[in-house]
């Protein structure tokens, strides 16, 4: 995929998640428009301000995908248990 115009400080976030490859079109695009319409603007506030932005959205969306896979496991964690509970609560009444 293309990304010759992302910077390295988006591309060498852990987080960036390469299967996106809309994604990676649209920010290769976005940056590409930027380097090519006013170079000056690489290196200002505004432009580290938009790296970091992004790097933030990156984490953010690692975590929030992490977190869903840690929910299920719970969930599947909770179903067994609850399971097993019922097969102890049938045991139990079937001696009585």
């Amino acid at each position: 995929m293309d990304s010759e115009y992302i910077p390295k400080e988006i591309l060498n976030n852990p987080n960036f998640n390469w299967d996106d490859k809309d994604r990676i079109k649209e920010l290769n695009d976005l940056f590409c428009e930027i380097h090519t319409t006013d170079k000056s603007i690489i290196g200002t506030k505004d432009y580290k301000d938009l790296t970091k932005e992004i790097n933030g959205r990156c984490d953010a969306e690692m975590i929030v995908k992490n977190k869903r896979v840690i929910s299920k496991l719970v969930e599947e964690e909770l179903r067994i248990a609850q399971e097993e509970l019922q097969s102890l609560k049938d045991k139990i009444n079937l001696k009585s």
